[in-house]
């Protein structure tokens, strides 16, 4: 089984039934405004049920993806998981 570090999705922009961060802008602030959105990220998909052991790289992987946001790709940042 995949972790859910691998099954993450990430675009600029809304995705329909995607959970939506609307301003990454304050993502430069660090790591815990990655991790507060990644445990509402984990909430709404039900994350919390698989186990993941994860948690730290998903995190790291959402912040890291957020501080290539800029005027150009937009501040709004859509996070999914494939099965």
């Amino acid at each position: 089984m995949k972790e859910v570090s691998e099954r993450m999705n990430l675009k600029f922009g809304e995705v329909e039934g995607a959970y939506v961060i609307f301003s990454v802008r304050n993502i430069n602030e660090g790591m815990r405004v990655s991790f507060y959105n990644l445990t509402q990220i984990y909430s709404k998909f039900n994350l919390y049920e698989e186990g993941s052991t994860d948690y730290r790289k998903a995190a790291q992987i959402l912040h890291d993806f957020c501080l290539t946001a800029n005027e150009d790709t937009g501040y709004t940042v859509s996070v999914w998981f494939d099965n």
